[in-house]
């Protein structure tokens, strides 16, 4: 027979058509000839490998589908061969021409009922059935809210919803699914993509809420749909098996979660002691201070993660300068700082560094400073332009002006004064460059006058002599060199 094999974990493509034995019934075990084959989401995440519960290689997928009984294998009573059938459990895999399925998860299918419409019941319906009658205990005439009702599990849901006495309120993202949604029983159905859906559910049921909600989403929607609910859980729990300690957590998780959703321990209280859904509710900013820029306008949708506003509390700015890095020695935390700006003249402000970055940027040769000052009447403004002056006491050291010191790439030269219009090379070893001197630890003295302006000039001549003096002791040399 022809059956899907799963070699290796991954998307739909590692699935293969193989041909494959056919399988044989054991004690109580039914062969299924599969006419349509269920898919669900639980196949999918099984196929990637990262479902908890992961089949030994090479596998075929599937739980559900519906078909014929082929063969029964020893201790079946049930099943004869012929029998139309259903199923929702499968030890083979459903995604093949036949399947091996015990007793226990094969039940008829009517002759009314399509093969194809028998492989949608086993996980779907049950799913459904479980939330609403063995979970949620629903009753007639209530109000069940079924978030995302347009996909397998909801239109179950739906049905049996309506088939059972209740009203129906559905979702879906499409005009196709919403319109799905009414034929299959639903009183209303409502776009969860529009912005105030869910006010709109609460105006259909008058203010109150829904009785029970479905959720299809639990990861984006739960807070939305159950925080209230489990606010008002304790009431609901108090005559059940979950009473006493079990209520009280819940209750304490519901209102934990509303604190990290943003309200406040007084919004929480009002809650309780009203059991109704506000239509709005105020979100506090955790800090107070100035809004610096505003992401959302009135009548948004705001998802989880969404970024609503920035803050900034500015009665202290941090400032970012660049800094050499040849002045980096002259710079460490906690040294004072002074701040002056062109459109502030006459104004200083005083502050401290209390970061230095780690890393240097490669195109300016700068590592960035953050320095802080305090901003009482709110005058720094973000994005600002200063200028920052740092002061570091380096004691007395010897030094000569910029100016004074010819760097030819390996050497550092200046020319001394001998007086009477004479100038010596001399090389120096220089150490901190400051702003506009060389600290020099060897090679002039204190109280010696330097070259400040024309040394260039002087260095060319000097060149110019220096060759002119080799070439002529060369040429003295060659000449010797031929004559005896």
């Amino acid at each position: 027979m022809k059956a899907i094999q799963v070699r290796e974990f991954g998307g739909p493509e590692v699935m293969r058509v193989e041909e494959v034995p056919d399988p044989k019934a054991g004690r109580g075990e039914v062969v299924v000839r599969i006419h349509a084959a269920g898919v669900n989401p639980v196949d999918a995440y099984i196929l990637t490998g990262t479902y908890p519960r992961k089949p030994p290689l090479p596998y075929t997928p599937g739980l559900d589908g519906g078909g014929v009984v082929e063969s029964v294998g020893e201790g079946v009573t049930r099943w004869r061969a012929g029998d139309r059938v259903y199923v929702n459990q499968s030890t083979t895999g459903t995604y093949a021409q036949k399947a091996v399925c015990p007793e226990s998860g094969v039940h008829p299918l009517p002759g009314k009922v399509s093969f194809a419409q028998g492989a949608a019941l086993g996980v779907p319906y049950a799913t459904a059935f479980r939330a609403l009658f063995q979970r949620a205990h629903v009753q007639s005439g209530e109000t069940v809210f079924i978030h995302g009702a347009s996909g397998g599990v909801g239109i179950a849901a739906v049905q049996l919803a309506r088939a059972f006495g209740m009203r129906v309120i559905g979702t879906a993202g499409s005009e196709r699914g919403r319109e799905l949604v009414l034929k299959e029983g639903a009183h209303e159905a409502l776009d969860h993509k529009s912005a105030n859906y869910l006010d709109k559910v609460k105006e259909l049921t008058g203010g109150r809420g829904p009785d029970v909600i479905l959720e299809m989403l639990a990861n984006v929607n739960l807070a939305n749909d159950l925080n209230l609910l489990a606010l008002r859980g304790r009431d609901q729990l108090a005559d059940s098996d979950m009473a006493g300690d079990s209520s009280d957590r819940l209750v304490e998780s519901a209102r934990r979660r509303l604190l990290l959703f943003g309200l406040t321990p007084q919004q929480i209280t009002a809650l309780q002691k009203t059991g109704e859904a506000p239509t709005t509710m105020t979100l506090h900013a955790p800090i107070s201070g100035n809004i610096i820029t505003r992401y959302v306008t009135q009548g948004d949708r705001i998802e989880p993660g969404t970024k609503l506003l920035d803050i900034a509390e500015l009665s202290r700015v941090w400032v970012l300068a660049d800094i050499y890095e040849y002045e980096l020695p002259f710079v460490r935390l906690g040294q004072v700082a002074t701040m002056t700006l062109s459109y502030l003249p006459g104004r200083t402000f005083e502050g401290r560094i209390t970061f230095i970055y780690p890393t240097l940027s490669e195109a300016t040769r700068t590592v960035k400073v953050r320095l802080e000052f305090s901003n009482p009447d709110f005058a720094l403004k973000p994005e600002m332009y200063a200028q920052v002056e740092i002061r570091s006491d380096l004691g007395e050291r010897l030094s000569v002006p910029e100016s004074a010191v010819i760097s030819t790439g390996t050497r550092d030269i200046a020319f001394v004064d001998r007086g009477e219009g004479y100038f010596e090379p001399r090389e120096l070893k220089v150490g901190m460059r400051l702003a506009d001197r060389f600290e020099v630890l060897d090679g002039v003295a204190e109280g010696e006058q330097v070259l400040t302006s024309g040394n260039f000039l002087v260095d060319s001549e000097s060149k110019l002599k220096a060759a002119l003096a080799a070439a002529g002791t060369e040429k003295a040399g060659s000449t010797a060199g031929h004559t005896h």
